[in-house]
């Protein structure tokens, strides 16, 4: 016991004590005035295409990519263009819209039947605490 503790529990308590990086509600709000336009600025840049996507790990490594570069500093800039991304991705394969969830005051996306993915909350997540397996983006449960 002690041999996996020290192996494995000592790394995942200190990733669990980093806090949540969580978006406010105005940040929400800008990137559910315009995803559309906001998905396709970053599907440019980055040259992607939204019918093609098979995996997230590319946004991962993305974000990963500029999170190093911008040194500790929050972009959200790109966090919202990239959640608008993925919300995309997913409205286009599942037939979803975007809606707001009051539950956690943010932007998401939700198919007929009521399932809901908080992009936003997701991909600001992931950029806290890329190493936490629970934040990936590649292995979000969608539907």
């Amino acid at each position: 016991m002690t041999r996996l503790l020290s192996q494995y529990g000592y790394r995942w308590l200190e990733l669990k004590s980093t806090p949540d990086l969580l978006p406010d509600v105005e940040l929400g709000s800008q990137l559910l005035r315009n995803p559309t336009e906001r998905a396709n600025h970053f599907e440019n840049k980055y040259n992607l295409d939204k019918m093609r996507l098979t995996s997230f790990k590319v946004i991962e490594d993305i974000l990963l990519e500029n999170k190093n570069t911008y040194s500790g500093l929050v972009e959200w800039e790109l966090i919202m263009n990239a959640s608008a991304f993925i919300g995309e991705v997913i409205c286009q394969k599942y037939n979803c819209k975007w809606i707001w969830n009051e539950d956690y005051d943010t932007p998401a996306v939700a198919n007929n039947e009521g399932i809901i993915v908080n992009v936003l909350r997701r991909v600001s997540l992931f950029w806290g605490n890329p190493e936490l397996p629970e934040y990936s983006l590649d292995k979000m449960p969608l539907y």
